[in-house]
């Protein structure tokens, strides 16, 4: 049986799972529980790993999105594999909070490491995804 995807952020980004854990409570569950949650971040930091990291395949930790994402990107209309990614990432922080989105992110910070924070690009990103996630899905504005 596949694990699911807040046993796959427990095991990877055990820090950052205990940190949305805490969050979650912090928020009294105000966007859901945290399976669910962990599970949004699981799914987004992938994407992003894989939007980072293009076709090289270096930095997913979960082969089976990578590959998915992958697959779509050479399926027709053939479009290059930081596009689909984008694409899914734009549909997938449409019922996420900004904390959740930052998490993703920062989860691809431990992997990539830190001078991707550090030039200020994890914030840009993080940035983009909660207006994405505004134009969206307005009714998200300002969580």
């Amino acid at each position: 049986m596949a694990a699911s995807g807040s046993q796959k952020l427990k095991e990877t980004y055990p820090r950052r799972a205990e940190e949305l854990r805490q969050l979650v409570l912090d928020n009294d569950g105000a966007f859901g529980e945290f399976e669910k949650a962990a599970a949004r971040v699981w799914m987004l930091s992938q994407l992003y790993l894989v939007f980072i990291d293009g076709e090289d395949d270096d930095f997913p930790k979960d082969q089976g999105i990578a590959r998915n994402i992958l697959d779509l990107a050479n399926s027709r209309p053939i479009c290059p594999v930081d596009e689909e990614a984008s694409a899914w990432m734009s549909m997938q922080v449409l019922e996420m909070p900004r904390y959740e989105i930052a998490l993703s992110v920062l989860c691809a910070v431990d992997v990539i490491g830190s001078l991707h924070a550090l030039n200020g690009t994890a914030d840009d990103n993080i940035n983009d995804l909660v207006a994405a996630r505004d134009r969206g899905n307005p009714r998200m504005f300002g969580k």
